[in-house]
């Protein structure tokens, strides 16, 4: 779980960056671009249901939020391609498709 949340972290100051790079293409800006928190971890949960079940209620949260930012990421693609906007045509970050699979877990 570190190592996901860890590549998470990651994967998203870089998007934050593409957004960014692209916004300003356009006369955009982000406000409020996030800073590292230098955080390792969350404060001890008070949720009363079992560890195992609360992990599993976060990946498969953050199995569906990858999943909702890797489609984000390609409807921003097809609209830059469709109005011919060069810096936006790339595809979704290898990284968010990668990370889509790697919380589904093996396929049985």
């Amino acid at each position: 779980m570190h190592h996901i949340a860890t590549d998470l972290a990651g994967w998203s100051f870089e998007h934050v960056r593409r957004l960014a790079v692209g916004g300003a293409a356009h006369g955009l800006t982000l406000d409020g671009v996030p800073a590292d928190t230098g955080r390792d971890s969350a404060p001890a949960p008070t949720d009363p249901r079992p560890p195992a079940l609360l992990l599993l209620t976060d990946l498969r949260e953050l199995h569906v939020a990858a999943a909702r930012n890797s489609l984000h990421w390609e409807m921003l693609a097809q609209s830059a391609k469709a109005t011919h906007d060069q810096g936006l045509t790339a595809p979704p970050p290898p990284a968010t498709r990668r990370h889509c699979g790697r919380c589904a877990g093996p396929t049985p």
